[in-house]
């Protein structure tokens, strides 16, 4: 239904757990429900690298804020850098 959310992330890792080798990026996956405008229930996550699902049940709330980051368009205010 349109009240699912799907959140995806990448994780650095180590590719290799028990040895000091090279780090890889891993895909993590989090699932669930928006409950509201201010609201979502995250029912489960997801680690592809182990292809394991975990059940959980996790509310976040937000909250709007007064004060609004600079935010800035790297590529836009470097185009001379980008557009060769």
């Amino acid at each position: 239904s349109d009240n699912k959310i799907k959140l995806q992330n990448y994780y650095v890792e180590k590719q290799n757990r028990n040895t000091d080798s090279a780090n890889s990026y891993y895909l993590h996956e989090m699932n669930g429900l928006i409950i509201d405008e201010k609201h979502i229930k995250i029912i489960n996550k997801i680690n592809y690298r182990d292809n394991s699902t975990e059940s959980v049940s996790n509310l976040y709330s937000f909250r709007k804020l007064d004060k609004r980051p600079q935010v800035e368009n790297f590529f836009k205010n470097h185009n001379r850098r980008f557009n060769k």
